[in-house]
């Protein structure tokens, strides 16, 4: 009797079973943990049974192990290694794999009926065991079921470690199809004995290395840093071969004794401490590297905070993970609440990412947005579905992404590449990026806040300067109407004392001169009051015009309200009435906005089409080529629940060197000839989008003209 294959049968079912409960337990949510778990049941059966048959004093023991234990793990390790596999390539949701899987299932199922029924296998005496298995009339059908099940598993993680284009991929498979294949190799010597082969099963002190080291990367390293599994798995197997074996060869050389009793405990106390000591050593030695830059990662991160412009912060962070981590890439999304979708703000990569121009953006109907959005750990891009991964459009597919929170709302996402060393990133690495993306998270939102306020006091600032202007033109139109009111007083009198000259002094105006100097007077008179009128008309609409007037919203008729504005315009450039203007309306123009800011965004279009209009006449004058047919024309339609206003001419358009300056405050294209303060269009962008949650932007080509598009909602949305 072999003692020393005892022990390795019940250490390989012992780590088996473990392994397989460690893993459901961990992260049973994924399908290839739960398979996995079950092969590691079978494991446990098939080695416990072999052990416990090998090792038992009788017959009918010897049979109850073998049908019971041993050949119920051994039918369906191949079914549930062919499932893992499966599961793994992602090929068990297609038609073809959902077919095999059953196919493997229900021929499990027979040889589980046969082996109950006592056709499949019986027991044997041998000569290095008690008893072991006999085969009988179906035990060669078993044996082919179990090789092809097994070899075609092998050669799926084959082919697909030769298609995997990813890395780290190719590094998971490989490293996976190398542990499966000594395990089986070194499982399948026990079969040796069953065809009276005269070659002792070696193999089985091998076979639980396999189980120990795939559901250690599964548990702790998701199944991808297999070098540290390797390791580690190598100093359990080999602590606890000598724990478990040196007091069965005790017992095999010299039989029970109170030394062995003793040297039992000591080993079972020693055992977990010299496993903790040699793991510690072989962790220092193979995560020095990575444990030196997690730390810059962790400095690093607490100084985001003292950056204050969101920009250099996105820079740096991108910089500094690059750097350090030594990653292909590193890239920010920005969580844009207005859109719902994460947009791309900032990425540091090699030359092959630089082609990434267009904005990329993650909408509310991606996979990965609902991803982010579940929770806030860091996750591996490979752990997403195939057709996730497949459907993913960024140049090059991310390691690892790590989603940012502050106070359970979204902020962010940074994706990093892979390691240019091809490492992988452990559970350590994911521990150091979420205590980055918190305090980024922070940072970011420091930064949010101090733009914020610095737009508010801006604000401020601009609304007490208009407010001081406002009430400066107040009072300055007042002082003018007073002098006006005189002019009109002595208007009146002198026109009172003209027709009092003509009633009683009639006589005067038979002399030619005397009447020609009246009539001349008179008509002067006459053209003051006139001009007093107009003059205080014109004062009294700009003041109209400028006050603030109502914050609600009405309805009003465009076309009116448009006519009105022309009036103004007419007034500035000294014209009796405004020209080149056309409507162009497709629906009811009634409007339903803040009538005297919707005046003054239509004032601010209206007149600079006019002068961009005027510029043209004169360049074309200047060249001595004609311009026929200037227009402007007010455009107004329905659109998705929008009302789209659109202000069109065939001006001399807007250079590419300057579109991008039009909203900006304080920036004019007008000459110092011209009144351009540079506020114009900045006031009509934030009236569309702060008081009407609408959108402006604009289409111009140089030198064929330009068009201002404004959307606000119908109604009261």
């Amino acid at each position: 009797m072999n003692l020393s294959f005892v022990a390795a049968s019940l250490l390989t079912a012992v780590v088996s079973l473990a392994f397989s409960v460690f893993v459901y337990a961990k992260r049973h949510s994924l399908k290839a943990n739960r398979v996995w778990g079950l092969f590691g049941i079978s494991c446990a059966l098939w080695s416990l049974g072999l052990g416990m048959m090998s090792f038992a004093p009788n017959e009918q023991i010897a049979l109850f192990w073998l049908k019971y234990v041993h050949y119920v793990g051994a039918i369906f390790i191949p079914p549930i290694f062919f499932h893992f596999v499966t599961v793994l390539i992602e090929n068990d949701y297609t038609k073809q794999g959902r077919r095999m899987l059953a196919i493997a299932y229900t021929l499990a199922g027979l040889l589980l009926i046969a082996n109950f029924t006592g056709v499949l296998a019986t027991v044997k005496p041998v000569s290095y065991f008690h008893y072991y298995t006999a085969p009988k009339a179906l035990y060669n059908v078993f044996g082919l079921y179990f090789l092809f099940y097994v070899v075609y598993s092998l050669y799926l993680l084959l082919k697909a470690y030769l298609n995997a284009t990813d890395i780290i991929r190719r590094n998971q498979l490989k490293y996976l199809l190398l542990g499966m294949t000594v395990g089986f190799i070194g499982g399948s010597t026990a079969f040796f004995p069953v065809y009276d082969i005269e070659i002792f099963p070696f193999g089985m002190y091998f076979a639980s290395s396999h189980v120990a080291i795939v559901s250690y990367a599964m548990i702790k390293f998701r199944l991808m840093d297999i070098r540290i599994a390797v390791t580690r798995a190598g100093i359990f197997l080999t602590v606890y071969m000598l724990v478990l074996g040196l007091p069965f060869w005790y017992l095999f050389a010299y039989g029970l004794s109170i030394q062995l009793y003793i040297a039992t405990i000591v080993l079972a106390t020693l055992g977990p401490i010299i496993y903790r000591y040699l793991d510690e050593k072989a962790e220092e030695l193979l995560l020095a590297a990575q444990r030196h830059y997690q730390k810059l990662l962790v400095d690093a991160a607490s100084g985001m905070t003292e950056q204050h412009s969101l920009s250099k912060l996105l820079k740096l962070v991108v910089y500094l993970v690059k750097r350090i981590v030594k990653v292909s890439y590193a890239a920010i999304l920005l969580y844009d609440k207005e859109t719902n979708s994460f947009i791309l703000k900032e990425i540091r990569a090699s030359e092959k990412m630089a082609s990434l121009s267009a904005p990329f953006i993650i909408d509310s109907t991606h996979y990965l947005f609902h991803r982010i959005n579940e929770s806030d750990e860091p996750f591996l891009f490979n752990e997403l579905p195939k057709y996730v991964q497949d459907a993913f459009n960024f140049p090059i597919k991310p390691g690892l992404i790590v989603p940012s929170y502050y106070q359970k709302k979204p902020i962010g996402v940074l994706f990093l590449g892979n390691k240019m060393n091809n490492e992988i990133f452990t559970q350590d690495d994911i521990r150091v990026f979420k205590i980055l993306a918190s305090q980024s998270a922070l940072a970011v939102e420091n930064c949010i806040f101090i733009t914020e306020s610095k737009n508010s006091q801006e604000k401020i600032f601009h609304a007490e300067k208009l407010a001081s202007v406002g009430g400066m033109a107040e009072g300055i139109a007042h002082q003018i109407g007073n002098r006006l009111n005189q002019f009109s007083v002595a208007a009146g009198e002198l026109e009172l004392e003209l027709g009092s000259i003509k009633m009683n002094h009639s006589e005067y105006l038979k002399t030619e001169s005397f009447r020609t100097s009246v009539d001349y007077i008179s008509k002067l008179v006459t053209s003051i009051l006139s001009n007093v009128k107009k003059t205080d008309a014109v004062i009294r609409s700009i003041l109209n015009f400028a006050k603030p007037g109502s914050e609600n919203k009405v309805e009003f008729s465009l076309i009116e309200m448009t006519n009105s504005v022309t009036e103004l315009i007419c007034i500035k450039h000294r014209l009796r009435e405004f020209p080149y203007l056309k409507f162009d309306i497709k629906c009811s123009d009634v409007l339903f906005a803040i009538k005297e800011q919707m005046s003054e965004s239509i004032f601010n279009l209206l007149d600079n089409s006019f002068e961009s209009i005027q510029d043209k006449i004169l360049r074309s004058a200047e060249a001595g080529q004609p311009y026929p047919d200037p227009n402007i024309t007010v455009s107004l339609k329905e659109k998705d629940g929008l009302w789209q206003l659109a202000v069109s001419d065939n001006g001399m358009g807007i250079s590419d060197s300057v579109k991008r300056k039009i909203f900006a405050p304080f920036f004019t294209t007008k000459s110092s000839t011209k009144s351009g303060s540079g506020i114009g269009m900045y006031v009509v962008k934030r009236i569309i989008e702060e008081r009407h949650n609408g959108k402006i932007w604009f289409e111009s080509q140089e030198g064929q003209g330009t068009t201002f598009f404004i959307e606000i909602p119908r109604g009261d949305n």
